[in-house]
């Protein structure tokens, strides 16, 4: 595991404008435009009341979006936005725990592990509390952490409800919360997908509490099943699909609007079936529905058996939360429980006696 310092946005306010910085205010609407671009692949902070979203080439100061009262939207010039939850995900990651006490923020608790890397090939890092995580496999993912991969990159990561993700290359994804507790009440896991190529397999949480994945148009409630989504980082358009799973089985779920959590937008649940959902400016969002293609099939063969041989792995050394919000890892801990699929409930065993579990990474 190899870690740097994130680049600070904060620092463009030293160059002033001609560094490229460009300030803007919310309009009477409440929102905010800023290049999609940048609102998908920025690097975000907080400056006292500012947000500031950057790149290696230029950044945008939105004045007083932490202010009191309501949170502006930041959209994308064709309607694309990235919920508050999101943002707030983003912040938090790339905010060093002394700049988060000093620079008008409350002081963030210790974040907890919830995952693991099971591979991770080409390219892929954690962002969290301001520092780059180079990740290999076996490392930790923490509550908080926002994943990405570079261009050719491909990433793999079991969390402690049994739930798979696998990010294909240039995909960003926060982990904005999980709370776990085996056979117990009110367990919930919120993901924000920011761009790229996604699929997961839903664990335990989905089946006995409140698992949600966010997208920059749409956020998904899902109840356990196989998915895979895509999201274009250079207009927001995100694709729907389910999947059927090795044992036949296909699953589904509802698909809600982000500025209406109460309302659903659509139901996905044929896997022969891809739904597109496109922004509009300020006008309604665009849902259509097509056939997948023989290609689009084949394919989504392959992420169906490339995320359950995630699965496989993770079930061959189960993520154990010994106490609530405290997990750990048995290190090669064997399973008899077979790839059986998102209806199979995780691994979930007591650490050998003499075997002491791998300590969390430090906290920079």
């Amino acid at each position: 595991m190899l870690v740097e310092p994130s680049p600070s946005p904060v620092s463009w306010q030293e160059g002033g404008p001609g560094a490229g910085l460009t300030e803007v205010h919310a309009g009477a609407d409440g929102t905010v435009e800023v290049e999609a671009n940048l609102l998908f692949l920025g690097h975000y902070a907080r400056d006292h009341a500012d947000l500031v979203i950057s790149d290696g080439h230029h950044a945008v100061r939105v004045r007083d979006y932490f202010a009191e009262g309501a949170r502006p939207t930041l959209r994308s010039a064709d309607g694309a936005s990235l919920p508050e939850a999101t943002v707030a995900g983003l912040v938090a990651a790339g905010t060093p725990l002394q700049v988060a006490e000093t620079a008008g923020g409350e002081a963030r608790p210790e974040s907890r592990p919830v995952g693991r890397v099971e591979t991770a090939d080409g390219g892929a890092t954690a962002l969290r509390n301001g520092v780059t995580v180079t990740l290999r496999a076996g490392d930790l993912v923490f509550k908080g952490d926002v994943l990405t991969t570079d261009d050719g990159g491909h990433l793999a990561v079991t969390f402690i409800d049994g739930t798979a993700f696998n990010l294909d290359g240039e995909s960003r994804m926060v982990v904005d919360g999980m709370t776990f507790h085996e056979g117990g009440a009110g367990n919930s896991a919120l993901f924000s997908l920011v761009q790229g190529a996604i699929t997961f397999v839903a664990g335990q949480t989905a089946k006995t509490g409140d698992m949600k994945v966010s997208t920059p148009t749409a956020t998904m409630g899902i109840r356990g099943t196989a998915v895979h989504v895509e999201i274009a980082s250079d207009r927001g358009t995100v694709k729907f699909s389910v999947m059927t799973e090795p044992d036949g089985h296909t699953g589904r779920y509802d698909v809600y609007s982000n500025d209406d959590p109460g309302h659903v937008l659509f139901t996905v649940s044929d896997p022969g079936v891809a739904t597109t959902v496109t922004p509009n400016g300020q006008g309604p969002l665009s849902v259509v529905s097509t056939a997948k293609s023989a290609t689009d099939l084949a394919r989504e063969d392959s992420l169906v058996k490339g995320v359950f041989g995630t699965v496989a792995s993770g079930q061959q050394r189960p993520i154990v939360p010994l106490a609530p919000e405290a997990p750990t890892l048995v290190p090669n801990a064997p399973t008899s429980s077979p790839a059986g699929g998102s209806s199979s409930p995780p691994s979930l065993i007591l650490p050998d006696k003499g075997i002491a579990p791998p300590a969390a990474p430090a906290t920079p």
